[in-house]
C-alpha cells in the first residue's frame, strides 16, 4: 500500500484518478493496523501525507472530495469517517486540531443533507449529492458510520440524526 501512494499523499482508484475516498480507505487500513499519525513507525509519513491530502481537498461548503465523480457524497462520507477516526487517535495537537475543524465542517454538510425534506421512504438517508431528495442504502451506511464515529470522538452530532438514519 505504501509503495502505491502518490507524492502528493493520495492513492488512485482505477480509472477514476485521485479520490479522497480511496486515500481515506488507505489511511484507515494503516490506522486499523495500529499505525497512527504522530507516532514513530515505518508508515507514519504515508499516514500523515494521506490525511493532509484529504484535509487540503475540503471545499468551502465542507465537502471532502478531490475529483468530479458522479457521487461526491461517497467520497465525503468515507473521508469524514477517516477524519473522525484520526481525531480520536492522533497525539499530535496541531494535526488533531486541523482534523477536528475539518470534521466539524464535514459533519455540518452531512447533517444538512440528511435534514432536507424528503418523502417518508427516503427520510433520514443520503444520496450522491448533498441536495438530493432521495436516499441510497450504501451511502447512508457510510454517512451513518461517519456520524457515529464523530460522535464517539467528541463531535457535535445530535443523537436524533443517528436515530433518523437507523
Amino acid at each position: 500500500l505504501k509503495s502505491t501512494q502518490k507524492p502528493d499523499g493520495a492513492w488512485e482508484s482505477g480509472g477514476f484518478g485521485r479520490a479522497t475516498s480511496v486515500t481515506s480507505l488507505a489511511v484507515m487500513a494503516f490506522l486499523a493496523a495500529g499505525h497512527v499519525p504522530g507516532q514513530p513507525g515505518p508508515y507514519r509519513d504515508s499516514v500523515e501525507r494521506g490525511i493532509q491530502y484529504v484535509l487540503t481537498h475540503q471545499r468551502s461548503d465542507g465537502m471532502l472530495v478531490s475529483n468530479t465523480s458522479h457521487g461526491p457524497m461517497y467520497c465525503h462520507g468515507i473521508s469524514t469517517l477517516m477524519l473522525a477516526e484520526v481525531v480520536g487517535m492522533t497525539p499530535d495537537p496541531a494535526l488533531a486540531a486541523r482534523a477536528r475543524d475539518a470534521l466539524s465542517r464535514a459533519i455540518k454538510l452531512i447533517l444538512m443533507a440528511q435534514n432536507l425534506v424528503k418523502n417518508p421512504e427516503n427520510a433520514g438517508g443520503w444520496r450522491y449529492l448533498p441536495d438530493a431528495k432521495d436516499s441510497d442504502l450504501s451511502l447512508t451506511g457510510w454517512a451513518l458510520m461517519a456520524l457515529r464515529s464523530a460522535r464517539l470522538n467528541g463531535a457535535d452530532v445530535p443523537e436524533e440524526n443517528i436515530n433518523k438514519a437507523v
